[in-house]
């Protein structure tokens, strides 16, 4: 199952701002972004999950997977510097991004029982 196509990032999340990512490695990234999202939802989302949420679950794909993108290779990197200027990274972002969009959909609920 795909939570967000090309098409969702471009016309929906960003509403027609400059993509980040490009279209040949959107996919690429927004896979790696539900890997995540399936972790932090403990594999919950399904068919009616995403037709009651598809939005935020899309958004918070898209969201995901620019900062993967963006963070390629800094994963656990607190700070670097260069000739090229700096990046910052914290670690814990990507958990905080699916919280941000999800939390209200108790897809992400620990606890016994079903939450949604």
């Amino acid at each position: 199952m795909v939570f967000a196509t090309f098409s969702f990032y471009t016309k929906k999340y960003l509403r027609g701002m400059e993509p980040r990512i490009p279209p040949d490695a959107f996919k690429f990234w927004a896979d790696r972004a539900k890997e995540q999202i399936d972790r932090y939802t403990f594999n919950r989302i399904d068919l009616l999950v995403m037709a009651a949420h598809g939005d935020r679950i899309g958004n918070c794909t898209c969201e995901l997977a620019e900062h993967l993108y963006m963070n390629e290779g800094n994963e656990g990197l607190a700070s670097e510097s260069g000739k090229g200027g700096s990046v910052i990274y914290e670690k814990g972002v990507p958990y905080r991004i699916c919280q941000r969009h999800l939390s209200m959909t108790g897809l992400m609920y620990r606890g016994a029982g079903n939450a949604f």
